[in-house]
């Protein structure tokens, strides 16, 4: 049989699939006949952005198994056994000729299909620490590539690659045309998919003190959550702030664009701030799964020298100080954001797209 086409298998949260979208981007302009199918949960922004881009979409039967009672523990092994007949069905029908997986229990059903059927596999892990998928299933893997270093050390295998987080290249297009602080200066809020609740209380209150250490700022402010774009809306306007404020946005590059300064947490937008040329301040989402974006905060402020603190540990005047401070002197700013530039490399999702190419048919393999 020709097999013709791969499927990249990432769900669970917006930061999984966007990776993967990363490496479709690379792998649709290397070869144009190839076939890409997206498998996994579906996640509606990212989906739907998916489907525009013109890629195939399919979801299979997916649910946490972590930090769930022993009701979704069943749930969650039941829904694996279902994704995995799911998945098996789906890789044959369309002749799948490898698989790349990016983490989240939603990519397990079509990893252990693909292991089921005898495919190539490729494993992205996006976290210093690996999520449980990727630690369980990365033995069965062929080939794994890894955003840091430190994460070399949670494999056994002799296969892994450091590439860095694979990002679209309209992330990298827009820290080519950066060129300095606003006026008045753009601040943003972004907690990634699901959003920060953090940020919701804490964001009025930094805006609030950083105007009055004479920084004239603007505000945009993506909550995560619909619920929650009124209360943080009328915080903004009590603050007498101006603020676009809302639940979430697909376009991140143009947010990213309009930024001078972003506060989010640590999980993908980190390594788009960083292609970007954009200045961060990090704050770990307290819920994430195994405390994983602490993690990666540790690791990404020591390759770019940027701030982070824990929802614990958070000084709003400190915070305010040192955002102020750099959006005061344009030098100080200049540096931060050519040090966040040298913090990721731009070429991850190439990396990444090459590993993929290299499991498949030789006849397929156009580089």
């Amino acid at each position: 049989m020709n097999k013709r086409g791969v499927a990249l298998l990432a769900g669970t949260t917006a930061g999984h699939v966007y990776l993967a979208a990363a490496v479709a981007e690379v792998l649709r302009r290397r070869d144009t006949q190839l076939d890409i199918l997206f498998l996994g949960e579906a996640v509606d922004g990212p989906t739907a952005y998916l489907r525009r881009a013109g890629y195939r979409v399919e979801a299979i039967p997916a649910s946490a198994y972590l930090r769930v009672g022993a009701g979704g523990k069943v749930k969650a092994l039941a829904n694996l056994s279902r994704g995995i007949l799911a998945a098996r069905r789906i890789l044959q029908r369309d002749d799948i000729a490898a698989v790349v997986g990016f983490g989240g229990y939603a990519s397990a059903g079509g990893l252990l299909a693909a292991r089921w059927l005898g495919l190539p596999i490729l494993i992205h892990e996006g976290n210093v620490n690996p999520g449980l998928a990727n630690r369980m299933l990365g033995r069965f893997a062929d080939r794994i590539a890894v955003s840091y270093a430190a994460t070399r050390a949670f494999f056994t295998t002799r296969n892994v690659e450091v590439t860095g987080i694979p990002v679209r290249a309209a992330f990298a297009a827009v820290g080519a045309t950066r060129v300095g602080v606003h006026s008045p200066a753009h601040l943003l809020f972004t907690g990634g998919s699901y959003g920060s609740a953090f940020f919701n209380r804490v964001g009025a209150e930094l805006a609030t003190r950083i105007r009055d250490l004479g920084v004239s700022i603007e505000v945009r402010h993506l909550t995560g959550s619909a619920d929650a774009v009124a209360a943080v809306r009328a915080a903004y306007e009590q603050a007498a702030i101006p603020a676009h404020v809302e639940a979430a946005t697909d376009e991140m590059p143009a947010a990213l664009a309009w930024a001078d300064f972003a506060l989010c947490a640590a999980g993908i937008t980190t390594a788009e701030c960083s292609n970007a040329g954009l200045p961060i301040y990090m704050v770990p989402l307290s819920w994430a799964s195994e405390d994983h974006q602490r993690h990666n905060a540790i690791e990404f402020a020591r390759l770019t020298g940027c701030g982070w603190s824990t929802e614990a540990d958070w000084r709003s005047e400190d915070v305010a100080q040192h955002i102020a401070g750099l959006l005061r002197d344009a030098s100080a700013w200049q540096r931060a954001a050519d040090a966040m530039r040298r913090g990721a490399p731009t070429d991850a999702a190439e990396h990444v797209a090459a590993m993929c190419l290299s499991l498949l048919p030789q006849d397929r393999r156009r580089m």
